[in-house]
């Protein structure tokens, strides 16, 4: 009888042991940068480090570039107030080295806001659209943003129960642009009409509502070292205490496409976020088609937006990203929307850039 109950416990250990090296396996065979050497990058802080110090920028890199850990990348804070990232030898060493050097510098704030639209915004948009008039908004980088007629920063809309907002002009990235018509060689081969909006604005400063998206406020300015046109769009600011922002995200992810292009970043939020966005979008619900447009959800990683995707149905927690995206580039938006807001800005230069060689 003893045997088998000590088989029974032998064979118990076995599996709860492999069962553990299962969960842990990525610490178990990840590699050692102390072991195979690799690249250490040293950064220094730009600007008064934190009053807490520097444990949270520390956590947000550790996030952005290796959470699991089964990458071997560490990241501390030295005795010096700097930071060190080391990445060891491997098979994808030179791709993670070059990701640090690409997104060290990012801040990685991100916000979800409403563009604003007519019907619902008629105030804004009617400020807004005076407020670009005026000669000396023309070359205004961002565009100024709208206040009241005494010159108060909230504004009244449409919305159930008539709450004031703050509004901003929001740049809108590649993918966004695509998604309008208003890149480049769409202007250049179809969309005429648009073109010659682009041109007026561009020449005069004032604002403009495109054809693929009339119910929302565009302008078009000229920025030194681009030579296409750079486009904002009038959005609406939640309250702090309604904000969905990076904090909330609980994980992120991206689907590739075909020929080697990322279709989709898929962000899912937390709890806390997931209440913030149901009720965001519950609060700017519109029929699908309709005198007054679409609802559009911009999503904002440092200011600009990778994205407005429209909706007709309250989202609760995810958000998607749709774009025409590299791997390199889609893995850099997972990394920094994973990551979260760093709370310090780091010199990319001057880095000290050492090569460790392994211990023999």
């Amino acid at each position: 009888m003893w045997k088998k109950l000590l088989a029974l416990a032998v064979s118990a250990g076995i599996i709860a042991g492999g069962a553990s090296l299962y969960r842990n396996r990525h610490r178990l065979f990840r590699p050692d940068f102390q072991r195979t050497g690799g690249t250490l990058l040293v950064y220094e802080i730009d600007g008064e480090p934190p009053a807490g110090g520097l444990d949270g920028a520390v956590a947000v890199l550790q996030r952005r570039f290796d959470p699991s850990g089964a990458l071997g990348i560490t990241v501390r804070a030295t005795d010096d107030g700097e930071v060190e990232l080391a990445v060891p030898a491997g098979p994808r060493h030179d791709e993670q080295v070059d990701q640090v050097k690409r997104i060290i510098d990012r801040a990685g704030r991100l916000e979800f806001l409403i563009l604003a639209r007519t019907g619902d915004d008629d105030p804004a948009i009617r400020a807004a659209t005076l407020a670009l008039k005026d000669p000396a908004a023309r070359g205004l980088v961002p565009p100024p943003a709208p206040k009241g007629p005494r010159g108060q920063a909230l504004i009244a809309t449409t919305l159930p129960g008539e709450p004031e907002y703050r509004y901003r002009w929001v740049r809108l990235g590649r993918s966004e642009l695509m998604s309008l018509q208003l890149d480049d060689a769409a202007l250049r081969r179809h969309n005429f009409l648009d073109a010659q909006r682009v041109a007026a604005s561009l020449k005069t400063g004032e604002a403009f509502a495109p054809t693929q998206a009339t119910e929302l406020l565009l302008a078009a300015r000229q920025v030194p070292g681009s030579a296409d046109p750079v486009f904002f769009a009038l959005a609406r600011e939640e309250p702090e205490d309604r904000a969905v922002t990076g904090g909330h995200v609980e994980r992120a992810s991206a689907a590739q496409g075909q020929y080697g292009r990322h279709q989709s970043i898929t962000i899912r939020l937390d709890r806390e976020g997931g209440l913030r966005l149901l009720r965001l979008t519950s609060q700017n619900l519109a029929p699908r088609l309709g005198p007054r447009g679409w609802n559009r959800l911009a999503i904002l990683l440092d200011g600009e937006a990778l994205a407005a995707p429209a909706f007709d149905a309250p989202l609760r927690t995810e958000a998607r990203v749709v774009g025409d995206f590299t791997t390199p580039e889609a893995d850099d938006l997972v990394a920094l929307i994973r990551g979260g807001t760093l709370p310090v800005r780091l010199k990319p230069r001057p880095a000290r850039e050492v090569a460790v060689e392994p211990r023999r």
